[in-house]
């Protein structure tokens, strides 16, 4: 996975690029408004998995889905770093 800073690049053209982004409100409302989808879409889907009878696949599961909400936090805190720039 590549870093927005990287070791060489000028920190000044990183810092353009971030206010350029979040500059655009169109960017910084598909963000938030993609991240509440996701996170509905794992509560749906954790609500059908908790369903499932059969522990062992069902906690399976669930290990994955815990995974991905804490993905979705971890951009969620990095987009948050960024508007704090």
């Amino acid at each position: 996975m590549a870093r927005a800073l990287t070791v060489g690049e000028d920190p000044n053209d990183v810092l353009s690029k971030i206010s350029s982004f979040i500059g655009n409100e169109d960017n910084t409302n598909s963000v938030m408004s993609s991240i509440g989808d996701i996170m509905k879409n794992v509560d749906t889907l954790e609500m059908v998995v908790n369903r499932i009878e059969d522990e062992k696949y069902k906690n399976e599961m669930l290990g994955y889905i815990m995974m991905i909400r804490q993905y979705t936090s971890s951009v969620l805190d990095a987009f948050d770093s960024m508007m704090e720039i």
